[in-house]
């Protein structure tokens, strides 16, 4: 909030709405005391005389001094638009949250009466009030107040709506906590931004309102008046006097504009994704330290990248996040990288695609591609040249993709922009790339929106958007992250097609290595910033010397993996960019360091791994329980007893309903919920779910959603994010909580630290799973829970007994003592391993 406040002074229009506002409110402050008599002051004889020194607005038909009037009008004037916005507030705000907050029916309800409401005039409805009411400031307030408030409702139920369907709400739902900190914290934190930008334009309106409602004589009354009845009065002498008029009328006008000033301000510094000016400087002062080594001769490589490095500027200086990468790929090689999360690969290949965002610093010895060097372009040359020969294949396809438009306009733009394609044309192509990806039904699924597909199809569509074009070079950062098994040997056979068929180039990053094996000819090994390892995939297992790739091929897991002992995991945690060690950066987690480590950047040539044993075991009991997508089609039907022990595991493609299925366990309702249960039980520790309280219901179940980002509130620090639950049941008195937050957070392999930050500054996938045991939950329910994180660390947790989804039989096998397979929505199968 501070930096949004500084922004706000920041800009010329904002300081001059700050300095017209604080006028108003001095003026409201100190003119009724300073002027009150003089606009009182009854002189018959100087009735209706024109602007004079002595009166410099003129006088009324009474001879009293306009200009004194109105700046008495001041305090009514702005006191009743404010007190008119509170009330619409009041009454709008809670009214769309209920709406949002309880079930369609009462949604669609809310809408038809807000729609009805929004159909009349403002104004109208507002004089209507007000004469029902009664003539007079009070009539007028609560008249313009009624009026705004289906505004406020119809705005508050729209964003609502998008945060009660998130995964983070439902988290806080499945700990129990109360549906007014529920509210507080989760849904008005995440919407307060632009109710209070629609808050300060709406006091210039409720002015505007009951400035005319007192025009018309329906406001205030005397010896009330503000400045709509000053107007009124000014105006019958409009040819004699006219500054009678023009004066309230100009106060009108410009507190209206001050309030709109200030709300497009405040909108501004809401929406400024960009860091302040202190940061801007650093930047700068950082670039002017750097000296650009003179231009290497053109390179036969496709791309060819050296001594890359990418800063992002702190109140102490620069935060090394990628430093002296190095990287050559030539045509139609195919090279992966590989690291854990904030190894910097993401990072380089972003600043390798222009995409590196103000205040970052990118600087480069050289950054060609194409022969061409791209630091020296003009950015629309540069943006039509990587538009036409790179494509970028991201992450996050939640993120990605444009929920206001449907899937085949956004792939077909691409093809329209870039290679002129008409539109049916393009549509074609579209659909050919659905296709490819394996999406079914690719002519029905281009007119659907973002939100009508699953997680893993709306990663295959993000591909099929970058492969609309034929790039010579393909950045895929995590394409297969979000699809199951069967999806993703499709999606990599695609990638090679392309390679194969068109010669395109492929910079492939994955934390899973096994995937850079299959698909790459080379691998790039880099953690803290740097790459470690540059070595032939033929020669990964035999000749990769350095231990931390060696640990990270120790870290994959197969079908033969042991299921009585924990995952190999790497130990400790990579360091923070603001205190790097001197020396080589993986000394403080390899078993084999010396002190030579500390003094020289050489790297011990042994791998190492840990393992871990197994924790508690409880249950979990489920038998003859189903839910439906819609009335005739029922998802699942399952009968299944949680043994003492190993858990259960659900193993399926995206689409299947395995995680509808885990999330009707713990009976979340959400905006986007498939279905009620219409049969059977769901028991836990030997009662029904569903029939118990919240907060009993969280003790026994958990969730760990697939999405890591998602299931984070934005708003709250990791720590507190951890604490909410533990408060939401009560099992810990208050002076224990900021303890088992950091033994939380040590258990899932984080730095205690982290607890201050946000999600976006945290590994979010283990913060997300440090969230589920806080109440200790017999049965945590999973879906998916090892899609985003590094293999290094998806390690299972102390065993209790476990619901997991998850499309990889590895995760499934290694994790569950009883995986079931969903072939379809109606069917299902169960193996034992």
């Amino acid at each position: 909030m501070r930096r949004q406040l500084r922004t706000v002074f920041s800009t010329v229009t904002g300081s001059v709405a700050a300095v017209l506002l604080v006028l108003l409110v001095l003026l409201a402050i100190v003119g009724p005391i300073v002027w009150s008599g003089r606009a009182g002051a009854i002189d018959v004889a100087k009735a209706w005389q024109p602007p004079s020194g002595e009166h410099w607005f003129g006088t009324d038909e009474l001879g009293r001094d306009m200009f004194a009037r109105s700046l008495v009008a001041t305090r009514l004037s702005l006191l009743s638009a404010v007190a008119a916005s509170a009330i619409a507030i009041v009454l709008g705000v809670p009214t769309g949250l209920l709406a949002a907050m309880f079930g369609p029916r009462l949604t669609s309800a809310f809408q038809s009466v807000v729609n009805v409401a929004i159909a009349f005039p403002a104004l109208l409805t507002a004089m209507f009030v007000g004469t029902v009411i009664g003539i007079g400031v009070p009539g007028a307030i609560l008249g313009v107040g009624i009026a705004l408030a289906p505004m406020f409702a119809r705005l508050t139920q729209t964003l609502t709506a998008s945060v009660v369907s998130l995964d983070y709400v439902a988290a806080a739902r499945t700990m129990g906590v109360p549906l007014r900190r529920l509210v507080g914290r989760h849904v008005l934190a995440n919407v307060a931004e632009p109710l209070i930008i629609t808050a300060t334009t709406s006091v210039g309106t409720s002015l505007l309102g009951i400035s005319a409602l007192s025009f018309l004589g329906l406001g205030a009354r005397p010896p009330q008046y503000d400045w709509g009845g000053l107007l009124s009065t000014g105006l019958k002498a409009i040819y004699t006097s006219p500054m009678a008029a023009i004066g309230p009328g100009a106060l009108i006008a410009v507190s209206g504009i001050v309030f709109s000033l200030l709300g497009e301000v405040v909108a501004g510094a809401f929406g400024d994704n960009q860091s302040s000016r202190r940061f801007g400087r650093v930047a700068r002062a950082m670039a002017r330290r750097r000296r650009r080594a003179p231009s290497a001769s053109p390179s036969d490589f496709l791309l060819d990248v050296r001594d890359l490095r990418v800063g992002f500027p702190s109140e102490n200086g620069e935060l090394p996040a990628v430093r002296g990468v190095s990287l050559r790929v030539a045509a139609g090689e195919r090279v992966g990288i590989v690291g854990e999360s904030g190894s910097g690969k993401s990072v380089s290949v972003m600043a390798i695609a222009q995409l590196v965002e103000h205040p970052a610093v990118v600087t480069a010895d050289r950054l060609s591609f194409l022969g061409t060097e791209l630091s020296t372009m003009a950015p629309a040359a540069r943006r039509r040249f990587l538009g036409t020969n790179l494509a970028m294949v991201f992450q996050n396809p939640m993120s990605s993709l444009n929920p206001a438009m449907r899937i085949g306009a956004q792939l077909a733009e691409v093809s329209r922009v870039h290679s002129g394609l008409s539109r049916p044309e393009a549509r074609a192509r579209a659909a050919d790339r659905l296709a490819e990806v394996g999406i079914a039904e690719a002519g029905h699924r281009l007119r659907q929106y973002p939100h009508e597909f699953s997680g893993g199809m709306r990663q295959r569509a993000m591909i099929a958007m970058g492969l609309m074009e034929t790039p010579r070079l393909i950045i895929a950062d995590e394409p297969t992250t979000a699809l199951d098994v069967t999806v993703q040997r499709q999606i990599l056979d695609l990638l090679l097609a392309i390679n194969r068929d068109a010669g395109a180039a492929i910079l492939l990053i994955s934390h899973d290595i096994s995937v850079i094996a299959n698909v790459c000819e080379r691998v790039v090994v880099m953690y803290a910033g740097v790459v470690v390892e540059d070595l032939p995939v033929a020669s990964l297992l035999r000749a990769a010397v350095h231990p931390y790739t060696r640990a990270l091929i120790a870290s994959v897991p197969d079908m033969a993996t042991d299921r009585s002992t924990d995952l190999a995991t790497i130990p400790g945690r990579p360091p923070s960019l603001d205190d790097l060690p001197a020396g080589c950066p993986f000394a403080s987690r390899c078993a084999f360091a010396t002190d030579r480590c500390a003094e020289m950047p050489r790297w011990p040539r042994w791998p190492t791994a840990t393992w871990r044993p197994a924790g508690t075991h409880r249950e979990v009991h489920c038998e003859r329980w189903s839910c439906r997508a819609r009335p005739d089609r029922p998802v699942w039907r399952a009968d299944r007893r949680g043994r003492r022990g190993p858990g259960r595991g659900r193993r399926a493609g995206a689409g299947p309903g395995r995680r509808v299925r885990v999330g009707q366990v713990d009976d979340r309702p959400r905006g986007a919920r498939p279905g009620p249960v219409h049969a059977g039980t769901i028991t836990a520790g030997g009662q029904e779910v569903r029939r118990l309280s919240a907060r009993d219901r969280a003790r026994r179940v958990q969730m760990i959603f697939q999405d890591p980002f998602g299931s984070l509130n934005p708003r709250m620090s990791v720590g507190g994010i951890i604490r909410e639950g533990l408060e939401a049941l009560g099992e810990l008195p208050a002076r224990e909580r900021a303890a088992e937050v950091t033994r939380l957070l040590e258990l899932v392999s984080l730095s205690p630290d982290l607890a201050q930050r946000l999600p976006a500054a945290s590994p979010a996938a283990s913060a997300s799973a440090s969230r589920s045991p806080a109440p200790s939950p017999p049965a945590p329910a999973c879906s998916s829970p090892t899609r985003s994180p590094p293999r290094s660390t998806c390690r299972c947790r102390p065993r209790c007994s476990t619901c997991c989804a998850a499309s990889s039989p590895p995760n499934a096998s290694r994790c569950c003592s009883s995986p079931t397979t969903s072939p379809s929505s109606a069917t299902s199968a169960t193996t034992s391993r």
